[in-house]
């Protein structure tokens, strides 16, 4: 699946995608880098919406979860920005 975030185009299929077990959140895709976390929501009115999960809400899906991507992705991020 391609979907755009910040006007580039994302191809899923190149990304790593762990499972999750979420009741917002359908499916995970994180960039190769680990820089760039997008959630896949499903939304009543527009179908399957994907966004860019960051800052204060990335930690959270992280801990929540445990997902060792996210985690990584959170390490890798917090690094990116220092």
């Amino acid at each position: 699946m391609k979907f755009e975030c910040d006007g580039k185009i994302y191809d899923s299929d190149a990304m790593l995608q762990p499972r999750i077990q979420d009741k917002y959140i359908i499916a995970l895709f994180i960039t190769p880098d680990y820089s760039c976390v997008f959630g896949a929501y499903m939304s009543h009115d527009a179908g399957v919406i994907v966004k860019r999960i960051e800052g204060d809400g990335l930690e959270s899906v992280a801990q929540k979860t445990q997902i060792p991507e996210l985690l990584k992705a959170v390490d890798t991020v917090k690094i990116g920005n220092s």
